[in-house]
């Protein structure tokens, strides 16, 4: 018995990983010009984690999202004045 719920609760973990891993996919420039919040949102956690030694895909996903939110900044600016 103890086995069987050790294998079900690796399986959920790898199951969870595995739809992380996913969702990083989706988040590129364009995802995050479209979705704001979350790029300010991935902006403080690579700030609060640091990005040296990151997997180089993380890394690619906190770039895209500093690129995004400087151009929605800029773009934002241009409409005050």
């Amino acid at each position: 018995m103890n086995r069987r719920v050790g294998f079900l609760m690796l399986a959920g973990c790898v199951m969870l990983m595995a739809g992380c891993d996913s969702d990083e996919e989706t988040q590129n420039y364009q995802f995050f010009k479209d979705n704001p919040e979350q790029a300010r949102s991935v902006i403080g956690e690579c700030r609060l984690n640091g990005t040296r030694g990151m997997d180089p895909k993380r890394n690619a996903v906190c770039e895209a999202a500093v690129a995004a939110d400087k151009s929605t900044r800029y773009e934002d600016s241009l409409k005050d004045k």
